[in-house]
């Protein structure tokens, strides 16, 4: 069954009469992303691959230095709120992730 837009039924309504249209339905705005984005194979692939890529270049890092990149990074914590969390001084988160960043541009140069 075809889905149509709203633009092909207000088209078929003037041409054929909307009597004529085999299928009217418009896929909602989630449907469509989802399908942009996640049911097509390939993409769900790269995916797969981008993150099994990112695991290895985290795995790099050690323990201290991957939590506090992904505390920065992925949880937008900055530095003296990681530094209060940790107890330890702001210079000293800021150093772990310049090392961190260090690390995971030799990774990514070497990939």
């Amino acid at each position: 069954m075809k889905n149509y837009r709203d633009s092909d039924v207000a088209v078929n309504k003037y041409a054929n009469g909307i009597e004529n249209t085999v299928a009217c339905s418009v896929l909602s705005a989630e449907a469509e992303y989802f399908n942009e984005f996640f049911d097509v194979p390939e993409q769900a692939a790269k995916e797969k691959r981008r993150r099994a890529l990112a695991k290895k270049a985290l795995d790099t890092l050690t323990e201290t230095q991957r939590r506090r990149y992904i505390q920065h990074h992925a949880y937008g914590l900055t530095t003296r709120e990681i530094s209060k969390k940790e107890c330890v001084s702001h210079v000293a988160i800021a150093y772990s992730l310049e090392l961190a960043e260090k690390k995971l541009q030799k990774f990514t140069s070497t990939k």
